[in-house]
């Protein structure tokens, strides 16, 4: 993404140049996107109420206001899936394709007023009414931002596992789900294509994840938009392009019992290695995976 603004550039190119290793990437980031289109790069360097400045400071402010305002919201359709800002479409995908996503249970069973082992007897014993009456009450809480999922097909074979949620948790980048304290419940859901189709009220609502979809994070990393999806930049080192797994967003579906497929518990602390291994080995694997060595070359160095 290249700014037209020059505070903005400078900006930019402090944090690049930045002897901390988390907001090099998160810098690295910016640079590297191919997903935002020119129409949404220019409301980011105009909308946000953060005045532009030449600080990387500046730039982390501007882009967490843009994300609380256009991004994480509750009365219309974000500005991932705005038709005038010319979304970054994935193209037709089957309509029956399922799409899983990984959510956090501990603030719906907080406001619902139930235990895990109670959530999870009612999944169990499969009673409607129970569940239903939950997702009504995690529905309230939920805004209209994008959501990070991706393809069933991807994690099927993980998912027999005893500790499926932390593998999960892992091969997807979910650095913050980190069980240091206590085990974190979670809920896999499950939804069609055609799910979100039927709710969604734009054209494109199914997209290829950008760095303006979510708060500056180092552990997201932009794909080369000639892979069609994202891929989740794992929490331990990626061996091969075949480690990678698709990553998209889609807009919002509205829960039912149905979509609750399976209960579990991230049991264990998030893996820690150096952020820089991780992404300079998730760079090598993205440039095998689309044939473009070139892709981070020169920020990466």
């Amino acid at each position: 993404m290249n700014f037209d603004d020059p505070q903005l550039i400078q900006a930019l190119d402090n944090g690049l140049l930045s002897p901390d290793d988390g907001i090099k990437a998160k810098a690295h980031n910016l640079r590297l996107e191919q997903g935002v289109s020119e129409s949404r790069r220019r409301v980011f360097e105009r909308k946000p109420s953060v005045p532009a400045g030449s600080s990387w400071d500046e730039l982390f402010r501007r882009h967490v206001d843009y994300v609380r305002l256009y991004v994480k919201t509750s009365t219309e359709q974000p500005h991932t899936f705005q038709d005038q800002l010319e979304p970054n479409d994935v193209g037709d995908i089957d309509q029956e394709q399922l799409i899983v996503r990984l959510e956090g249970l501990a603030r719906p069973m907080h406001e619902f007023g139930c235990s895990f082992e109670e959530l999870q007897k009612d999944h169990d014993d499969q009673d409607v009414d129970f569940l239903n009456e939950f997702c009504d009450v995690w529905n309230d809480l939920r805004d209209l931002r994008p959501a990070f999922s991706t393809l069933l097909s991807e994690v099927a074979e993980k998912l027999d596992l005893d500790d499926w949620a932390d593998v999960l948790r892992d091969m997807l980048g979910l650095a913050h789900y980190s069980a240091n304290t206590a085990p974190e419940p979670i809920a896999l859901c499950k939804y069609s294509v055609a799910d979100v189709h039927r709710e969604a009220n734009t054209k494109v609502h199914i997209t290829m994840p950008t760095v303006l979809d979510s708060d500056p994070w180092e552990h997201y990393f932009p794909a080369p938009k000639s892979l069609r999806f994202g891929r989740a930049m794992a929490l331990v080192p990626c061996n091969n392009e075949e480690d990678l797994k698709v990553e998209l967003l889609n807009s919002r579906v509205t829960y039912t019992h149905n979509n609750i497929w399976k209960l579990g518990q991230i049991a264990t602390p998030a893996p820690v290695f150096s952020i820089s291994e991780l992404r300079e080995m998730h760079l090598l694997a993205l440039q095998f995976a689309s044939g473009n060595d070139s892709f981070g070359a020169a920020e990466a160095s």
